[in-house]
């Protein structure tokens, strides 16, 4: 798979690189939303749900991604390779990473091996786990 390298406008809103913010990257690069809008949506649902460490640059839980990705919908990926997943605008959940994935391209701020097991993906579309 071609890689892109993408912050999701981390750089720009003004936040520091070297911090474990891949799923805060990885839903601003597919949803196109701004990155310091995410990572705002994240750290609520954090602070929400009484989380120990409310800081999104210190990785987020499923549960906060499925809260903040309300308009997309959730589907194991049973281990499918990361060069299967669908066209379009996917944010793939890996054993302990988020990618974005457009278009079978992807955008991250490194690459991820094509044969990689994806655990899950959100989809843009109707929303199928609950809140």
């Amino acid at each position: 798979m071609r890689f892109v390298y993408d912050d999701g406008g981390r750089d720009a809103a003004g936040f520091k690189p070297g911090y474990d913010d891949c799923a805060a990257r990885a839903a601003a690069i597919a949803t196109g939303r701004p990155y310091s809008e995410v990572y705002a949506a994240m750290r609520q649902e954090l602070v929400k749900r009484g989380m120990p460490s409310p800081v999104p640059s210190f990785g987020v839980v499923d549960v906060v991604l499925h809260a903040v990705l309300r308009r997309w919908r959730w589907e194991l990926g049973h281990d499918m390779p990361l060069r299967d997943v669908p066209d379009g605008r996917v944010i793939v959940h890996l054993r302990t990473h988020c990618v974005a994935v457009i278009d079978h391209v992807i955008h991250d701020i490194g690459p991820s091996a094509d044969d990689t097991p994806v655990y899950g993906m959100w989809l843009p579309g109707a929303r199928l786990v609950p809140a």
